[in-house]
């Protein structure tokens, strides 16, 4: 609260030396001091998310021990996440063991932060038949990560600090292996280099009687033809990069944190090394 409100303070005080240096009510040190403060905004807002960050971190956190709690003392049939969407009457046994649904197993177990770690969990419980020797790996890593609590929250926390939501990034990796959705539209690059700045000398021109007027209208006609031609395909990439914005960048300091954890199994060592390369 304090930093919020020092933001306020020093931006509306920079901007009102500079209006009222502007105006000749102050003398031109004004301008200054006005500056100095808009940069001490700067500086204060880019501490103050650095606290809101962190503020983030701490209540994920204290979430995540909240939940723990409630799993001991039997409240965690509480919990939103119940993985009903799963649930198929065809199932061999899922709908008499309570696997999914109020009150579930899946209810219990699921920290997952991502759409395919939700789903890898459902297929792992509807599945669990695997080889005695992937067995033993599996618990081999169970063993090291239960004494590893820091990390396991840590990992959770980043990933609810990335994204509120469960995130999927197998619409950005479908993007990313698709087709150019810019093909096409390669000429509009230099346009929307070239013609601003001869949109605005031409219309300066015109502003001095220097050439017609109608000159600086077609070079804005030109420019709004552009934005008429290539506003479908650049709409349909935003939106894309929007997907990969919360379904993977968001996800950075979650790859770190995997990538600077210390394993010695080898299952755990062979997860970690495709993320550590990438890093």
């Amino acid at each position: 609260a304090l930093l919020a409100n020092a933001r306020l303070v020093t931006f509306l005080g920079g901007l009102g030396l500079i209006i009222a240096t502007g105006f000749h009510k102050l003398p031109a040190w004004g301008y200054g001091a006005g500056i100095g403060l808009i940069i001490a905004f700067s500086i204060l807002a880019s501490i103050h998310s650095r606290v809101i960050a962190q503020e983030r971190r701490t209540q994920v956190r204290n979430s995540l021990n909240e939940r723990g709690l409630k799993r001991l003392d039997g409240a965690w049939r509480q919990f939103s996440s119940t993985g009903e969407k799963y649930l198929s009457a065809d199932h061999l046994y899922a709908p008499d063991l309570d696997l999914f649904g109020p009150a579930s197993l899946f209810q219990k177990l699921d920290e997952t932060g991502t759409q395919a770690g939700e789903e890898r969990l459902a297929q792992w419980i509807l599945n669990p038949s695997v080889s005695a020797a992937e067995l033993k790996e599996r618990q081999g890593a169970v063993a090291q990560l239960k004494e590893q609590g820091d990390f396991r929250q840590e990992l959770i926390a980043e990933t609810r600090v990335a994204s509120s939501e469960k995130a999927d990034p197998a619409k950005f990796l479908a993007w990313v292996e698709g087709p150019n959705g810019l093909a096409g539209t390669e000429w509009a690059f230099w346009l929307a280099h070239i013609f601003p700045p001869i949109t605005f000398v031409v219309c300066s021109l015109a502003y001095e009687d220097i050439v017609p007027s109608i000159w600086g209208w077609a070079c804005a006609g030109v420019q709004a033809l552009v934005v008429a031609l290539t506003a479908k395909p650049l709409g349909k990439m935003y939106d894309q990069l929007t997907l990969a914005e919360s379904g993977f960048v968001r996800f950075a300091p979650t790859f770190r944190a995997i990538a600077q954890a210390r394993f010695t199994h080898a299952g755990l060592k062979k997860l970690q090394a495709g993320i550590a390369e990438g890093t």
